[in-house]
């Protein structure tokens, strides 16, 4: 699917914006690549570099506490042309 949409101009990427309290989202809106970038090397895809050992933190302490945590995924798309697709077709 990806390799369509990058056909057609269209470029997808996801990354983690939030887990539990921890806030790992940046204050500006990124191209695709930059994001790809930022997130690559990161085993979380965390975009806010700042905040990696944050998130690693309170995913260990939940572990040890026997709990669960919740997150936020955040997707950006480039180039969907206007029209592209409808909230009825789902």
């Amino acid at each position: 699917c990806k390799q369509l949409l990058e056909q057609l101009g269209i470029n997808i990427v996801g990354y983690v914006k939030q887990i539990g309290a921890v806030n790992a989202d940046v204050d500006h809106l990124l191209p695709v690549a930059e994001i790809e970038d930022k997130i690559k090397n990161n085993d979380l895809r965390v975009l806010n570099e700042d905040k990696v050992d944050a998130v690693h933190a309170m995913i260990d302490q939940t572990k040890r506490d026997g709990d669960t945590l919740g997150g936020i995924i955040k997707v950006v798309a480039e180039n969907i042309p206007a029209g592209l697709g409808s909230y009825t077709g789902w």
